[in-house]
């Protein structure tokens, strides 16, 4: 996972993220904007506004291109 988010923000290509949040799986299609290693936090951003997503809610992310 790591690694698809690092290509990804290097590439600035959107991103597919699959996160557990609030007992549900939930899917989101953003744009990663920045990535804070020590806080372990991603800023992403979609069509509708950005926000941030704690990398232990993470669960799977595939790279669209």
């Amino acid at each position: 996972i790591q690694e698809q988010i690092e290509i990804a923000m290097k590439r600035n290509v959107k991103i597919k993220f699959q996160i557990w949040k609030d007992g549900e799986v939930k899917y989101s299609t953003s744009t990663i904007c920045w990535i804070d290693l020590n806080r372990k936090i991603i800023e992403v951003e979609d069509k509708m506004h950005s926000f941030q997503l704690n990398f232990d809610e993470i669960v799977d992310v595939t790279l669209l291109t």
